[in-house]
């Protein structure tokens, strides 16, 4: 053992205390005599001694360096402390400087709520004198409220200015509003809002007086109740929509049944939508336009369209739509049908004798007498001029003949008086039946017309029945023989024009020139159109006929077009025509060419042509003039008609018809009325021209009434062009 006398106390003293494991895997500290010593013990060699290896046993008398330790803990302690008391105190010096500038800040940020930007940042740019450590979060805190700062007072700017905007557009939309009030009050339309189970909300001024009552009787009513019950296709559709099983919104034409009573034409449209204005329920917007004038004009128009002028009976047009379905219900049931074509005996002696005003009573007349002596399950029809037809359903040989006497009786009993004259009446009447003599609406009338021309064979107030066993072949030669003729001027290039002059009566020039179509024959003759152009429209051809003229009228207009001139060129096309589909795209083929001036082609339609052909004349008449073409109303003022036609006709040019002018020097009223006519036709804007002007006392008497135009043999004879 080393140095015993200071180890050996301490030796025993930890043998007689400690066992020896409690030191084998760590060393001891132990007090002992007022030292302390740090005791371990290592093994000297185990792997010989096995049973008690011997160890080493070591004590370290740690006493100075224990006591140096806590000396040093104790400095260390010390220092610790006071270093923690001063980071304490700059701590706290920097949460006072910290908390007082974010202290500064909370009391500046109730000034951004009342928009004191600039007492803001003067508030907040303290930082700048106060923070001498440099830049830190509470800084970037200041930049973001300083930037916040200006991001709303730039708002608070835009939101002014926005403000502003939304005050002066507040009051626009109030004048608007206002505005759109009185439009919907003055509004010429019924408007009224009702809710979706009927009861009206509002109406306006229209709506009143188209229901004839105040509006605070009729708020609080069931629209429904206004319409009649024979309406059931308004109500079902009405209330579909109220249920949105129909869409949002219907458009109907129906009625309305006034508060007193009366029936209204009304254009109804319903729109279903939501209304803020009465809590978000859907209402249902109804506008009305009464229409109650435009069905009596279509009614109007759709009478001309069907019924004669002059006296009341079908015309042309709706004969021919009846005798189609008469004689398919006929073929269906299997019955007979009779057609009477008649043609007055007296008729053109009446025009003649006593002038058309004459005639026009003498028609007239007669339609009243065969109205009451036909059966009411007969159809009476006017064709045109003096000839009618009458379709006799169930129809036999005995009751055929029994009408047809009938007829020529009692108008033979009939004296028409006019201006001191009598005149007797009677008819020629040829009978077709169906189907005996025909098929077909074509071949029973061509057969009826040939029946009647053999009735006026028999003399004045005779009829005849159509007979296939009878020689008609002279009228068929007749048909075979105008073919043969028309055909080969066609194909060979007869029709040749001449053209008479029209006088301007301002300039006392002349303005243009009427291109009349004669046919020329092999020795030279000239056949007039008077003698082929019914012959044409019979046959068909006439459409070709009209090709060549206009043809030919293009021609002398280019020529005139080389030498200078600057005349007009007037052309005559058929009322056929205007029937044929392709005859556009003929004028329009031979129109475009580079030296035809079209505004100086005028192209005439007759006022029969226009009336029963309207729809299909008024469509060609378009076509026309988007071409640039112009247009001429021709034989005006001899069918009332025309009168209608005239107003809603974009014509340039009206012609007055010559039966007109020639007896004006010497018949009053017919100056008087040729009068009227001018001044109606320039009310309307169109150029008025005058025919068959012979004399120059005419002509003075056309000056006075300022028409525009003359035209006739005192003028200049229609004539070939050098």
């Amino acid at each position: 053992m080393t140095r015993p006398d200071k180890n050996l106390p301490v030796f025993e003293y930890i043998s007689k205390h400690y066992a020896i494991e409690t030191f084998f895997k760590v060393s001891k500290r132990i007090e002992f005599d007022q030292a302390i010593f740090e005791v371990s013990i290592l093994p000297i060699d185990a792997k010989e001694v096995k049973d008690a290896p011997p160890y080493f046993f070591f004590i370290n008398d740690i006493t100075s360096d224990i006591r140096n330790l806590n000396a040093d803990l104790k400095h260390i302690w010390l220092y610790s402390f006071t270093g923690l008391l001063a980071s304490l105190l700059l701590i706290l010096l920097t949460l006072h400087f910290s908390f007082r500038r974010i202290t500064g800040l909370s009391k500046a940020l109730p000034l951004l709520s009342k928009y004191h930007f600039r007492e803001f940042r003067e508030q907040v740019d303290f930082k700048n004198t106060t923070n001498l450590i440099g830049h830190d979060e509470l800084d970037n805190l200041s930049d973001t409220a300083l930037a916040l700062a200006d991001q709303l007072e730039f708002l608070e700017q835009e939101m002014r200015g926005h403000t502003f905007n939304l005050l002066e557009k507040s009051q626009e939309l109030a004048k608007e509003r206002d505005f759109i009030k009185q439009l919907v009050e003055l509004a010429p339309i019924i408007i009224i809002i009702q809710k979706q189970n009927g009861i009206i909300l509002t109406i306006n001024h229209a709506g009143v007086d188209a229901f004839e009552s105040d509006s605070r009787s009729l708020i609080g009513k069931v629209f429904d109740l206004f319409l009649p019950e024979s309406d059931q296709e308004h109500f079902k559709k009405l209330n579909r929509l109220r249920t949105g099983e129909y869409g949002d919104q219907i458009q109907i034409d129906g009625l309305l049944v006034t508060e007193g009573g009366k029936y209204r034409d009304i254009s109804w449209f319903h729109k279903l939508l939501p209304s803020k204005q009465y809590g978000e329920e859907m209402i249902v917007l109804t506008l009305g336009l009464d229409i109650s004038e435009r069905k009596i004009a279509e009614a109007r128009n759709i009478r001309m369209a069907y019924y004669d002028y002059l006296t009341g009976l079908s015309n042309r047009r709706k004969f021919q739509e009846e005798f189609t379905q008469k004689l398919a219900s006929a073929s269906r049931y299997g019955y007979q049908l009779a057609l009477f074509y008649l043609d007055l005996d007296r008729f053109k002696e009446i025009n003649d004798t006593s002038g058309h005003e004459a005639g026009d009573s003498f028609l007239k007349l007669v339609a009243n007498v065969l109205k009451e002596t036909v059966r009411s399950t007969d159809l009476l029809c006017r064709l045109g001029g003096d000839e009618f037809t009458l379709l006799m359903p169930h129809a036999d040989i005995a009751g055929i003949e029994h009408i047809a006497r009938k007829i020529n009786y009692v108008l033979k009993a009939l004296i028409f008086n006019y201006t001191g004259k009598s005149y007797s009446a009677s008819a020629s009447i040829g009978i077709a039946i169906y189907p005996l003599h025909g098929s077909t609406v074509n071949e029973l009338m061509a057969n009826a017309d040939l029946a009647m021309y053999k009735a006026k064979e028999l003399g004045r107030g005779q009829h005849h029945m159509f007979n296939l066993n009878f020689d008609y072949r002279n009228k068929l030669n007749q048909t075979v023989r105008w073919r043969n003729i028309l055909d080969d001027a066609i194909y060979n290039d007869k029709f040749v024009l001449e053209y008479q002059p029209i006088l301007d009566i301002k300039s006392d020039e002349v303005s243009h020139y009427e291109c009349l179509v004669r046919l020329k024959q092999d020795d030279g003759q000239l056949i007039m159109p008077k003698d082929f152009v019914f012959r044409a429209e019979e046959l068909g051809i006439i459409g070709k006929i009209d090709r060549l003229v206009l043809k030919k009228a293009v021609e002398q207009h280019i020529e005139f077009n080389r030498q200078g001139k600057k005349f007009k060129l007037s052309v005559n096309v058929s009322k056929r025509s205007f029937e044929e589909p392709a005859i556009f795209e003929y004028f329009a083929t031979l129109f475009n060419n580079p030296e035809v001036e079209q505004e100086r082609i005028i192209f005439e339609i007759t006022d029969t042509a226009s009336i029963s052909n309207y729809q299909s004349t008024n469509i060609l008449i378009d076509k026309i003039r988007g071409l640039g073409c112009v247009l001429a109303l021709n034989d005006f003022g001899v069918e009332y008609p025309s009168l209608h036609y005239l107003k809603n006709a974009p014509v340039d040019y009206v012609k007055i018809d010559g039966s007109l002018i020639r007896q004006i020097d010497k018949n009053d009223d017919d100056k008087v009325f040729v009068k009227t006519l001018i001044e109606l036709a320039q009310a309307f804007g169109k150029k008025t021209v005058a025919e068959y002007v012979e004399n120059e006392v005419v002509l003075t008497l056309l000056k006075e009434f300022g028409i525009d135009y003359a035209q006739g043999y005192h003028i200049g004879k229609p004539r070939p062009l050098d």
